[in-house]
């Protein structure tokens, strides 16, 4: 579909950022005198009204960035064709850089400070005190900072240190070509990393069988660049922890949102305990596709042909506030709203990135980026990045703009709060049996995929950081000797370990990303606790829900989480996971042995 054959409605309205590329430039251009300004504050902290007048300057600051970058990152991603959005994406990534820099005196200098001064300056100047929660927040990490120089040094180094990231990423996206295959009907494909996913789900085992031998081919044949790529990211890593006196990297990354690292190590060992419902389920995968043996590349094949009729965008919002109504009519209402005024661009069409996302800024309604093609997992998709759009419109609308942001930590739960609840109503809806049994194996595939695997990485991670960390550099055939070994443990006897898989490894971005896979099960499990609660009416719930959604980071995440009814502390959000995870395989084994009776 082209995007002149769009009706206006299909498209998001982005005029509420910038009118046109004039307005942005005019506002790039005023960015630009940020950074002067702000080091003029330097050495000059300890006098409160200089404190907060910097605070503000810098929030200003902040808030032109994101109204910047949402603009010329949702318009690059509309039309990938367009150089002059990317072009300017480029121009921010150095502003940016810039103005990290001019500020990297702050901290130090606030540090400097003694804890009565502190108190003595929020006592002194009321409009101060909003910033109390984001000063105490630097303040319990006195003894990781560095001195005003080294911080700014540091900052400028920050483009060089993600070097490895930035390679790994040229090599996937760009440099990396995968010999083609044949597809269904014996033509010729090239395969990249957009369509290998789908080749995987093909219904015919050859075509599935050659994507995955093309793919992961390749990431063994340059395995030992992956690997040197990955650990000179990891000793970056624990470089970044050892000179800001952290024991371990994990320590120093779950630290700057004070997450205590036992958290980390309970998320393992808890979902380590349902590793047999998850073989269960893989046997019962292989017993429903009706195979002697079930290989790597069979894993992620739709377990049912599905002729699916067609779920209008219109339609799929009807069903989505059907399913919603238990959180009220005011979050109905604004979902509503979202629609009407054009917070999402809908269609897929030629130069538009694939996938989906949420994105938004303090001074702009949260958009949404979809590929919608009217099938069952498309209506989900929408519930889940509605999910997110409502997280950020409930926290910007409640909150400061220093606290209008959620951690990183928090930022699946929303979503996926909203695609439990409605995969649910859907399966609760549905009278057919096939289609049933798909809804149910989504369900399945969205806990295997977000907390089994995801904690696989996660110890995966943790291995390469301890290795690091221990003096030790592991080459490629140690890290692929680890993978081989994880997907033998999660998997069991029922599924064959090809030896392809080794390599996988290579092709996670995430791991460039200091210990945050984990995060995606610890949502999944705060939001599966919280989709349970409120759709069995428990008394307060949505209450506290709302609250947590409108809470940004003004507060910790897990006691913002814990005041709202889940403890990520303990195992029972885990233990729950896994409960409802082995009630849906029990569920989808006696619905499939029903249908062949």
């Amino acid at each position: 579909m082209s995007m002149e054959a769009l009706q206006e409605k299909d498209r998001w309205d982005l005029s509420g950022l910038y009118e046109n590329d004039n307005r942005w430039r005019e506002d790039f251009e005023r960015l630009a005198v940020f950074p002067k300004e702000m080091e003029a504050f330097a050495g000059q902290l300890q006098d409160a009204k200089k404190l907060l007048t910097y605070l503000k300057k810098k929030d200003e600051a902040d808030r032109l960035v994101q109204k910047l970058w949402n603009y010329a990152m949702l318009h690059a991603d509309e039309d990938t064709s367009n150089m002059n959005y990317l072009s300017m994406r480029r121009e921010m990534e150095g502003a940016v850089a810039r103005i990290e820099a001019a500020g990297a005196f702050f901290v130090p200098e606030l540090l400097a400070l003694s804890d009565e001064k502190i108190a003595e300056m929020l006592e002194q100047e009321e409009e101060l005190r909003v910033y109390t929660f984001a000063l105490q927040s630097i303040l319990r990490n006195r003894k990781h900072y560095l001195n005003a120089g080294e911080e700014k040094l540091l900052a400028y180094a920050s483009e060089c240190l993600s070097a490895p990231q930035n390679v790994s990423d040229i090599l996937r996206g760009v440099d990396m070509k995968f010999p083609s295959i044949r597809d269904e009907k014996g033509e010729e494909r090239e395969l990249n990393e957009g369509s290998y996913p789908a080749f995987l789900m093909s219904t015919d085992r050859r075509v599935r069988k050659e994507a995955f031998e093309s793919v992961l081919g390749t990431y063994t044949r340059l395995a030992n660049t992956f690997g040197g790529l990955l650990i000179s990211s990891v000793k970056n890593s624990v470089f970044n922890a050892r000179i800001r006196n952290y024991a371990t990297a994990l320590e120093c990354s779950l630290g700057e949102v004070n997450i205590p690292v036992e958290v980390y190590h309970t998320t393992i060992a808890s979902i380590g305990k349902g590793i047999g419902a998850l073989q269960k389920y893989i046997r019962l995968k292989k017993q429903i596709l009706g195979l002697d043996e079930l290989h790597m590349y069979d894993i992620n094949v739709p377990l049912f042909e599905l002729s699916e009729d067609y779920v209008s965008f219109d339609d799929a919002v009807v069903t989505i506030k059907e399913a919603l109504q238990p959180l009220g009519e005011d979050y109905v209402e604004k979902f509503q709203e979202g629609i009407d005024s054009r917070w999402i661009d809908r269609y897929p069409r030629m130069g538009k990135v694939g996938g989906a996302y949420s994105a938004g800024c303090y001074d702009s309604v949260p958009y949404i980026l979809l590929n919608y093609n009217g099938k069952q997992d498309d209506v989900l998709t929408l519930a889940h990045e509605m999910g997110h759009s409502m997280n950020t419109w409930y926290s910007t609308t409640n909150q400061p703009f220093v606290y209008a942001g959620y951690s990183l930590f928090c930022a699946e739960v929303a979503s996926t709060t909203n695609e439990v609840i409605v995969s649910r109503h859907m399966f609760a809806k549905e009278k057919d049996p096939i289609k049933r049994m798909h809804l149910l194996a989504l369900q399945l595939e969205q806990i295997r995929g977000n907390v089994f695997r995801q904690v696989m990485f996660a110890e995966f991670e943790l291995y390469i950081h301890t290795q690091v960390e221990q003096g030790r550099t592991p080459m490629a055939d140690e890290l692929c000797a680890k993978w081989h070994e994880l997907n033998e443990k999660y998997y069991g006897e029922a599924l064959v370990v090809d030896a392809g898989i080794d390599a996988e490894w290579a092709r996670v971005p995430h791991f460039y990303r200091d210990y945050y896979v984990y995060e995606y099960a610890t949502g999944y499990a705060a939001a599966s606790s919280f989709a349970r609660m409120i759709m069995n009416g428990e008394e307060g719930v949505v209450e506290r829900y709302k609250g947590f959604l409108k809470s940004g980071s003004s507060d910790d995440p897990i006691p913002m989480l814990r005041k709202a009814g889940v403890d990520l502390t303990t195992d029972k959000p885990f233990a729950d996971v896994i409960a409802v995870f082995t009630e849906l395989v029990d569920l989808l084994e006696a619905e499939y042995n029903s249908m062949k009776k």
